[in-house]
């Protein structure tokens, strides 16, 4: 990372190594409507990207709705690809890197915290306590947009659905489950993002990513809050490179959420 951190914001967009795009496949998600790219106009808008739930105010335009959700999934690919060219690599540090990511194509960072905690309950029961910790941590925009409606529309998902299957795939890194919420809004003028990310390790196997669905009643939750302004004259000139470079991957991991 350090090689890197004299590159202006461009040179970075331009630069930045991601993974090789192989295309995901899952059988029967066609059938879902979610592999249809999203309609970044649409009011309330809530889409995935890779492991990620992102919802929009409505006072964004479409296309700078497209525009953060590229730069969320750049964020994502180069910090993957990152992790697999470090020996060691821990799940904190994939967030560290997503982060830093954002914060070099114009993302500036407000406030950080992190913080760890027990979670346990029945199968099917842990979602009982991330939605309160969601909300709280996405604001009260997030907790009237269509992102908290989602959420708790997951919670009767079947483990076997398509589109769960799919987001399960991303959100598997390590030894642990991680995936992010967000929500963006405009803020006197200014695109601003609050992000939440969860790093959930069981001692057994997680086998649903959304919500949990453990083998065991107990895991350890580390939660990560991250608020972030967008600088519009820098990201405005990284956008088309990242849209450029991400091209047909970002049809395949910026999808529409299936009507729950």
């Amino acid at each position: 990372m350090s090689d890197t951190q004299s590159l202006s914001p461009v040179a970075f967009a331009t630069s930045a190594d991601i993974p090789p795009y192989a295309r995901r496949a899952v059988a029967g998600l066609e059938s879902t409507g979610a592999n249809a790219e999203p309609d970044f106009a649409a009011p309330q808008l809530a889409v995935t990207i890779g492991s990620q739930i992102a919802s929009f105010g409505d006072d964004l335009s479409a296309g700078q709705k497209k525009s953060i959700s590229n730069g969320f999934l750049f964020a994502q690919q180069v910090a993957d690809k990152r992790m697999q060219d470090t020996p060691g690599a821990t799940s904190a540090d994939w967030y560290a890197s997503y982060v830093d990511v954002l914060s070099r194509i114009g993302w500036n960072r407000e406030d950080q915290a992190a913080s760890l905690q027990q979670v346990s309950g029945t199968l099917g029961d842990v979602h009982k306590e991330l939605l309160p910790i969601i909300k709280a941590a996405l604001g009260p925009a997030a907790t009237a947009s269509a992102l908290v409606s989602v959420l708790e529309g997951l919670q009767n998902m079947s483990e076997g659905s398509s589109w769960i299957t799919l987001f399960n795939r991303t959100s598997q890194r390590a030894s642990a489950t991680q995936f992010q919420m967000s929500h963006t809004q405009v803020e006197n003028g200014v695109p601003r993002i609050n992000l939440v990310a969860f790093e959930l390790t069981a001692e057994q196997t997680v086998t649903q990513a959304l919500f949990f669905r453990l083998s065991t009643n107990d895991a350890a939750l580390r939660k990560f809050e991250t608020k972030m302004a967008i600088d519009e004259d820098i990201f405005d000139s990284v956008s088309p490179i990242i849209a450029e470079r991400l091209k047909e991957r970002a049809k395949d991991f910026i999808l529409n959420i299936p009507l729950l």
